[in-house]
């Protein structure tokens, strides 16, 4: 499990998953996008769309449970759990930890409740940087999620994370990037974290 399912199993959140994503993990042959340098204008192409959804899924009720792909990383930062369902037998799960769970959250906010709700379980989550460089870097997106992590450090003023994430990322250079999908002229832009962010996150 992950996302949204990975925030409620690690305590991250008091509300029942709507959704479930059971991944496999897949090694991937880098398509032309990742290979070519990053350029803002296909990014931004890109991100006025609506986030990619699955259609591998099946449907239970009113919760959905999704079937999809991740980069392989030889499940690092996976837990192993025994948890029993309703009168079903004990049964081993496995879902992502917080670090991997945060950073698909940021990646795939539609798959964890929203880009809102993903600020708020970084707002109440003690996060462990060093981590999380660790597993970016092993991942190796195209795009420049981290910068995405920095600005909402910043915009929720955890001082001490973004300026370990500064550290971290210290040898790469920032590039205009967007908070989340659908992007619309009306957003906000944070010239310190190069992030361009609907003004809905005030809410918070």
């Amino acid at each position: 499990f992950s996302n949204e399912a990975a925030l409620y199993l690690n305590d991250l959140t008091d509300s029942h998953p709507k959704s479930y994503t059971l991944c496999t993990e897949k090694k991937r042959i880098r398509t032309k996008q990742h290979r070519d340098k990053y350029n803002f204008e296909n990014t931004k192409s890109a991100y006025e769309k609506p986030p990619r959804i699955s259609n591998n899924f099946i449907q239970n009720k009113n919760e959905r449970i999704y079937f999809i792909e991740k980069q392989h990383i030889n499940k690092k930062c996976v837990i192993k759990r025994k948890i029993k369902f309703d009168d079903f037998k004990e049964i081993q799960i496995e879902y992502t930890n917080i670090s991997r769970t945060i950073i698909d959250s940021i990646i795939s906010p539609h798959y964890s409740g929203g880009i809102m709700n993903v600020i708020r379980v970084i707002q109440k989550t003690a996060l462990n940087i060093d981590e999380i460089t660790k597993i970016i870097c092993e991942i190796n997106p195209h795009y420049p999620y981290w910068q995405a992590l920095g600005f909402m450090l910043s915009y929720l003023n955890k001082k001490d994370e973004e300026k370990q994430l500064r550290i971290n990322f210290s040898k790469y250079k920032k590039v205009e990037f967007f908070l989340d999908r659908k992007y619309k002229k009306s957003w906000l832009y944070d010239d310190n974290w190069k992030i361009h962010y609907p003004p809905s996150i005030k809410d918070v």
